[in-house]
């Protein structure tokens, strides 16, 4: 709240990592599809959680596919999906950088790939806004 008693919207915090090691590029933005990214790596990259907090979801969702959902203190969700292998479980207590999964290789891409998205409020929030995929 401000010092008038108003509620205001928190900022999405700092201290996000990168979701996965070996990032080779940015294959699908926020912009294209509204939801998340597609993130394309190395063929044996394992995906990290980009920050800490506890696993909301890990399993078969129809739009994701094999995805973990971990929802932050601050009340924000980072999702990540088409996974190959999921490697946490439900409420799970993660650190930014512990292994949540790997990535899935196909012949659309060279390495692996992963979609990756942020959520506050249940609206996305494009990625880019609190990290860089360089």
């Amino acid at each position: 709240m401000n010092e008038s008693g108003e509620q205001v919207e928190e900022p999405i915090g700092e201290g996000y990592a990168l979701p996965a090691a070996g990032i080779i590029e940015v294959r699908e933005s926020f912009s294209e599809n509204g939801q998340a990214m597609i993130v394309e790596t190395a063929e044996d990259a394992m995906v990290t959680a980009a920050r800490g907090g506890v696993v909301i979801r890990a399993g078969t969702d129809s739009e994701w596919g094999d995805a973990v959902v971990v929802q932050h203190e601050d009340g924000t969700e980072a999702m990540y999906g088409t996974l190959d292998a999921i490697d946490v479980n439900l409420y799970d207590h993660v650190q930014s950088g512990d292994v949540l999964g790997a990535v899935t290789t196909s012949d659309e891409f060279e390495g692996g790939s992963f979609m990756f998205g942020l959520r506050k409020n249940n609206e996305f929030i494009d990625p880019n806004e609190v990290m860089t995929f360089d």
